[in-house]
């Protein structure tokens, strides 16, 4: 029975295999566009606060989902803004870098409210079972913990499953737009 466990290094690259494979139900994606994926959605949060990030593994300790956090906004933005969109701008290659900036507007413009914002992925096989709302407690429980009011999330427009998972979750619509809809839960 898969467990929740405190994110090691040692997941960053099975965490970063994760993130590609549950981007795309066909899981077509490779090369550039999977670094693509994971540096805009994965890897700040390993690198910089790993301390939130949470890991469901298999009964061989092999993550099949992890939900991951950054606790400010503010702060994630600035180290994007610095790190990461360097790496995105030099890799570029077959797709636009629309959504990563999208991602930092929508992000701050909720901020003040809603603090952090969060990424969760599991693979398909384990969805389903109660274990997205096990991840979200446990990382709702640490930022509490930290003193977080709020947390907030984008959702893709095609993502109707997951939009009615948070609904049902106690997150509320922020703001929608053409690529799906930021969702906020307050802590």
């Amino acid at each position: 029975m898969p467990t929740i466990r405190p994110y090691r290094p040692a997941d960053k690259s099975r965490m970063q295999e994760l993130c590609v494979l549950t981007s795309n139900p066909d899981n077509v994606y490779h090369g550039e566009y999977a670094l693509y994926l994971t540096t805009t959605y994965n890897d700040y949060y390993t690198e910089h606060e790993p301390e939130s990030c949470f890991v469901l593994a298999d009964d061989d300790d092999v993550p099949v989902g992890y939900i991951i956090c950054a606790k400010n906004c503010k702060k994630w933005r600035r180290i994007f803004l610095k790190e990461y969109m360097p790496k995105l701008r030099a890799n570029k290659e077959g797709f636009t870098l629309f959504e990563p900036y999208m991602e930092l507007i929508l992000h701050s413009i909720f901020a003040r409210r809603y603090p952090a914002h969060l990424h969760v992925d599991i693979l398909k096989e384990y969805c389903g079972q109660g274990y997205g709302v096990a991840l979200m407690n446990t990382l709702f429980d640490h930022l509490r913990e930290n003193g977080v009011r709020g947390v907030q999330l984008l959702v893709d427009a095609s993502n109707q499953r997951a939009q009615k998972f948070y609904l049902r979750s106690g997150f509320k619509i922020l703001a929608g737009h053409s690529l799906g809809s930021v969702m906020g839960y307050r802590l």
